[in-house]
């Protein structure tokens, strides 16, 4: 007597025997058949109640299939080279299906690919294709005709933020003016060419003074630039407001340089009485009126009390 292969598949649909069936026996009789489906589904149900029965493991670009996320965590893990990740196509009868990934030591951005036009729903925006860096997840789940993102943990939405830190974090570059390339930051490079007046030519970065806070498009094919904002303070822009009038260019980015506000000074001035050029009376007194300067004080830049760190942009 043998035993049922069970098999980790969910079965659609599970006979039922017509009256013109034979009996047959054996792996492939139709007499089997049902007791086979129902295995089936069991041993998926029991796989789906407690979690993920497997991992998917990539370490090179790959078009995957529904065997390879069914039921399963798909890990990317290359440290050397850039990998594109193609996601299965499905059936409508798919819907529901969640497909988590995970991006575990990776060097370089990992790039999500629908095999559709437009196939991959990130809340309003419809793509064609995600990034991923190092420790970065996502969670997408099968609508019948479409991804959607369900969950995400890493920069998707703040890709671009500038921050500050101790040190480096994952997933961010300093923002030291340092040319970038293109294809080792592809998700800072696909954001940064939405930014209109605030991305602008590597020459006009280079050698105009005060545009060093805008992105550049570095030699317009494989390289761009991030913005240099050491030493710099980050300031709201006026935006109409009225207040700060003195900035070189209201995009943002743009940049202003140190000034104090326009004040005088009281002075005491010694005076003497005399009679000659220069001399005038006064209160019954011929006196001297003489300008003179105040001593020279301070520094080499006018600034308020502040704590170094390291400017980072997240990539």
């Amino acid at each position: 007597m043998g035993n049922i292969t069970e098999e980790n598949t969910w079965e659609n649909n599970v006979y039922y025997f017509e009256e013109t069936d034979l009996v047959k026996g054996g792996e492939d009789g139709i007499s089997n058949l049902p007791s086979k489906q129902l295995a089936n589904r069991t041993t998926w149900l029991k796989n789906a109640m407690r979690g993920y029965a497997d991992l998917t493991i990539v370490t090179t670009s790959v078009t995957l299939v529904k065997v390879d996320v069914l039921l399963k965590i798909v890990v990317i893990n290359s440290n050397s080279t850039s990998i594109e990740l193609t996601l299965p196509i499905l059936d409508p009868t798919d819907k529901g299906l969640k497909v988590p990934i995970v991006a575990y030591g990776v060097t370089k951005q990992v790039s999500i690919t629908s095999q559709g036009a437009n196939d991959i729903q990130f809340g309003v925006s419809a793509r064609q294709k995600l990034f991923m860096g190092d420790s970065e997840s996502l969670e997408l789940i099968w609508l019948g005709d479409k991804w959607i993102v369900l969950d995400y943990n890493g920069n998707f939405t703040e890709v671009g933020s500038p921050g500050y830190g101790y040190s480096q974090k994952p997933n961010t570059v300093i923002a030291n003016g340092a040319l970038l390339s293109r294809a080792d930051y592809p998700r800072l490079w696909q954001y940064v060419q939405t930014l209109g007046p605030s991305l602008i030519t590597d020459f006009l970065w280079t050698n105009t003074p005060g545009y060093k806070g805008f992105f550049s498009s570095g030699d317009g094919s494989i390289t761009f630039r991030v913005p240099d904002l050491r030493s710099m303070f980050i300031r709201g822009l006026d935006l109409g407001a009225g207040i700060d009038i003195g900035r070189n260019n209201e995009n943002p980015g743009g940049y202003e340089a140190d000034e104090f506000k326009s004040h005088t000074h009281n002075q005491s001035d010694d005076q003497t009485q005399g009679n000659g050029p220069g001399y005038g009376y006064v209160y019954g007194l011929y006196q001297q009126t003489r300008n003179k300067n105040t001593g020279s004080a301070g520094g080499a830049e006018t600034r308020p009390k502040n704590i170094g760190l390291i400017p980072l942009i997240k990539t």
